[in-house]
């Protein structure tokens, strides 16, 4: 058999391996490895199976282009909507709620190995940066769990990949790309401070390196517009304190008791002091890799494990200097040859644009106020690129076999270990602190799920944060819109009059359930032995027996 088909062979096996193996992981105990919800997730579901049943959100508003929820902050539209859409499918489930953000993280690997054969031009660059993102902390984390916000990072890489194949290979798709660079500005709110800088230099870049026209770029910027026009449009209304406009089913709604601008450095007041806590928070979230927040990361593995910032810095100084000069010498080198020439340009754009989203991600972490591991997702798909090529470059770096070889077995052996310790600790003691973690339901939706069919009234303790416990039971509860928009009545029960959340005095009606904290029990002075109870993480529930 000849080399090259030999290694072609060999590259395949080894790329559909990697991709079973990250589909594996990814899916492993989903979706009810994390048998606790997160109140954003929990929100997200709701606002999503209203849209679904009535195309209203929780409070009743048509088809917005960003959710209330919260009322005093909000959510962005695009997760929403898969959801509602998984939803109508499935029904409404953690399956349901769950499944767009695993979906489009699986895809992710398929785009990644892609965008990296075609930046690099290189199958096994390309699998090492792949095998990297198959063990991520990150990715496999925020996989397993619906957040809103972290639809941003997934979305910006089809986008960016969808660009790169149009510049330098079908020009159709640039004009794709748009599509997908306007929907990314309803993933998460900072886009609007990222996706049209980056757009705005790419445009410049590309028409003085005469890779598009005047009359091109003109069209792109008409369809992300005409995609992206309404975020742009609830900018301008909040900022200017305007009327909420509609247009046709579609909201874009202003928010008189949004906060959300107090997360960002620009609308700060003491901006010194800001900037001074936002580089120590980016510091943490990049080099430490933790935020405090146990869904974002593992003690010890972090984001993209430690050691790997080694290799980052390597593959930054060789993609920043030593690629350039390659590429440098080998236009000069192969002047006549037109083909090998576009191959060696459409890398170096490759290779800025990689880099330019790695800075314009760096400089939003300045501008992100306290930001976290969530907050800075769009910087870790650069990273890991870096990181990868930074991997394959030290390697091919040394000149020995036998180096390599040792080298290489060292390599694999690491990181290998090291994903294989992650995995065990992920899937045993820590999905555990993040289930019993604040902002999670603790157990109180299982207790829910446990009364809801039996009991007349469930009185449910008010010992939890903010307004996080309302929105645990309307997703408990299969909230449906028409109790909010009191349209209907069920056994002359209103909703909050069957969900009362209260300082529980009496627990004596055996037609009710009562769930109280763990903690609560012993002040409650109950007679146990007069009740069923069950316990659901740091819930109890109690029933009188008759």
């Amino acid at each position: 058999m000849e080399k090259g088909k030999r290694e072609r062979i060999v590259s395949n096996i080894l790329l559909a391996v990697l991709l079973i193996i990250g589909i594996i992981v990814r899916i492993y105990h989903w979706p009810n490895g994390l048998n606790a919800v997160n109140c954003d997730e929990a929100m997200s579901a709701i606002n999503a199976k209203a849209i679904a049943d009535y195309g209203k959100d929780i409070y009743g508003t048509s088809y917005p282009v960003y959710f209330e929820a919260w009322q005093e902050g909000g959510q962005s539209a695009f997760l929403i909507y898969t959801m509602a859409f998984c939803i109508k499918i499935f029904g409404f489930s953690i399956f349901s709620v769950r499944l767009p953000m695993l979906l489009i993280s699986i895809l992710a690997l398929i785009i990644t190995y892609d965008f990296a054969k075609r930046i690099f031009k290189d199958k096994k660059i390309a699998l090492v940066i792949l095998a990297f993102l198959v063990i991520n902390p990150w990715q496999i984390m925020q996989a397993r769990w619906s957040l809103d916000c972290n639809m941003f990072p997934h979305l910006t890489l089809i986008s960016i990949y969808l660009l790169y194949l149009g510049i330098t290979k079908k020009k159709w798709m640039i004009y794709l790309s748009m599509v997908f660079f306007g929907f990314t500005m309803y993933t998460y709110g900072v886009a609007i401070y990222f996706i049209p800088v980056f757009l705005l230099i790419l445009g410049i870049y590309f028409i003085i390196k005469k890779r598009i026209t005047g009359k091109e770029l003109a069209l792109c910027i008409v369809i992300y517009l005409l995609i992206s026009f309404p975020i742009y449009l609830m900018g301008i209304i909040n900022i200017f304190h305007l009327e909420t406009i509609h247009l046709g089913p579609f909201t874009i709604q202003y928010f008189d008791k949004s906060v959300r601008t107090s997360d960002m450095f620009l609308f700060s007041k003491n901006k010194l002091e800001t900037l001074t806590a936002n580089i120590q928070s980016l510091f943490t979230v990049l080099v430490k890799q933790k935020d405090g927040l146990p869904a974002n990361y593992v003690p010890g593995f972090g984001t993209t494990y430690p050691i790997s910032i080694l290799f980052f810095i390597f593959g930054f100084l060789s993609l920043w200097l030593l690629k350039e000069e390659k590429v440098e010498k080998g236009l000069e080198k192969i002047e006549e040859e037109t083909k090998k020439e576009k191959d060696l340009s459409n890398e170096r754009i490759g290779k800025n644009i990689l880099m330019l989203w790695l800075f314009l991600s760096f400089i939003l972490g300045i501008l992100i106020n306290n930001t976290n591991i969530n907050r800075l997702n769009i910087i870790w798909y650069p990273i890991i690129f870096i990181t990868g090529y930074g991997i394959y470059e030290f390697y091919y770096l040394l000149r020995k076999k036998r180096t390599k070889i040792i080298l290489g077995s060292f390599l694999i052996l690491f990181f290998s270990i090291s994903f294989t310790l992650f995995e065990i600790r992920y899937f045993t003691k820590h999905t555990q602190i993040i289930e019993n973690s604040k902002l999670w339901s603790n157990g109180l939706i299982q207790a829910i799920w446990s009364v809801k069919e039996e009991a007349e009234v469930i009185h449910i303790t008010d010992d939890l944060y903010g307004k996080g416990i309302e929105t645990y039971i309307k997703f408990a509860s299969d909230f449906d819109l028409s109790y909010y928009l009191e349209e209907k009545k069920e056994n002359n029960l209103s909703f909050w009059e069957k969900y009362k959340v209260e300082k529980i005095q009496k627990y004596d009606n055996p037609e009710d359930a009562y769930i109280i904290k763990k903690k609560e029990l012993n002040s409650a002075n109950l007679k146990l032995e007069e009740y069923d109870y069950q316990e659901f993480q740091n819930y109890i529930v109690l029933r009188k027996k008759l």
